[in-house]
């Protein structure tokens, strides 16, 4: 199977957010579309919506695709502390509570706002998706500077073939690994960073070395790029003759 390149983003039933979806879609050579209230479901085969042109999913849902990889997406309009809210609501406790009882992670990554409204901005749109396929999930990022005709901003990911793909962002060619500024490390969205971290399972079956330390560098990976930035990659030196 090739990457899969997703955008996820909340329409609020508005012509013009629809039209830019489709041209951001054709733009960035988008293959899926997570929509949360489309303006309308139009009838061609490529566009898949409810009867009420609403999303909704029932837990038995996800239950009975298990073990096969599952992506969970949306507008949840639920607060927790445990994706960068400053508090936890209900709806936030009971989303938790849900995600753990399916073996659902979380790959939101970072704390940027993903609806901004005059009222104020919140952090409402998740992605959460089966452990296998967590593994998968590449450059998760809320889109701040890209205009949406909504309130609600895109969220943009890539789900690569297989979790041992080379050169994947999570490290460098030739086995150095990335490299964080440990200097502007923010203890709280660490400590926020491995309580999400730590809803994700580890790898399941007979014990695989590669598997486990494959496991344990993604989700290092996460909690450091959740926590701090990056640091530039060092170029490797010219030769002199």
């Amino acid at each position: 199977m090739a990457e899969i390149r997703l955008l996820q983003a909340n329409l609020n039933h508005c012509a013009a957010a629809q039209d830019l979806l489709l041209q951001s879609m054709a733009q960035w050579l988008i293959h899926v579309a997570v929509v949360s209230e489309p303006y309308m479901v139009p009838a061609r085969d490529n566009w898949v919506g409810d009867l009420t042109g609403t999303a909704a999913l029932v837990s038995r849902l996800v239950r009975w695709a298990h073990p096969s990889p599952v992506l969970v997406a949306g507008d949840f309009n639920a607060k927790s502390v445990a994706w960068g809210s400053p508090a936890t609501n209900a709806r936030g406790q009971a989303l938790e509570e849900w995600a753990v009882s399916l073996g659902l992670v979380l790959t939101n990554r970072g704390s940027v706002n993903t609806c901004v409204r005059q009222q104020g901005s919140s952090i409402v749109d998740l992605t959460f998706t089966s452990a296998t396929l967590a593994r998968r999930v590449q450059d998760w990022s809320v889109l701040e500077e890209v205009e949406t005709a909504s309130d609600h901003r895109y969220i943009r990911y890539r789900i690569q073939p297989s979790p041992a793909a080379p050169n994947s962002p999570g490290r460098a060619p030739g086995g150095a690994g990335p490299r964080w500024v440990l200097g502007r490390l923010d203890r709280e969205l660490l400590v926020e960073a491995v309580l999400v971290q730590s809803w994700s399972p580890a790898p399941e079956g007979p014990v695989d070395v590669e598997v486990e330390a494959e496991w344990l560098v993604d989700a290092m990976s996460r909690v450091c790029d959740a926590s701090m930035p990056r640091a530039r990659p060092c170029l490797p030196r010219r030769q002199v003759y």
